[in-house]
């Protein structure tokens, strides 16, 4: 009698189990479902503050150009800083005041 009450307690158990199991992979699904959305609107949202930012050319010479400055400023790195600019580069120009 003891052995079928235990049986039965752990079929019960597992029939839990998975419900449960399954609850959760659907609750995680739609979450991640969710933030992917998000993430994905948040991108939208971004590329449309840029667009909108820089829709002249004055101001997209102006994003390109901090962009070549920031690439510059990450290629600067340890002792040994050297720098090799095509003249007609809008940094050489820069730097050489012209």
């Amino acid at each position: 009698m003891a052995e079928k009450y235990t049986a039965d307690g752990n079929y019960e158990a597992s029939i839990i189990r998975n419900e449960v199991d399954k609850q959760v992979n659907i609750i995680v699904s739609n979450a991640q479902a969710e933030a992917a959305k998000l993430e994905a609107e948040g991108e939208a949202e971004y590329m449309r503050l840029l667009a909108e930012a820089y829709n002249t050319d004055d101001k997209k010479d102006f994003y390109e150009f901090t962009l070549a400055l920031d690439a510059l400023k990450q290629s600067l790195t340890g002792d040994q800083k050297t720098v090799i600019l095509d003249a007609d580069s809008t940094l050489a120009q820069l730097l050489m005041d012209k």
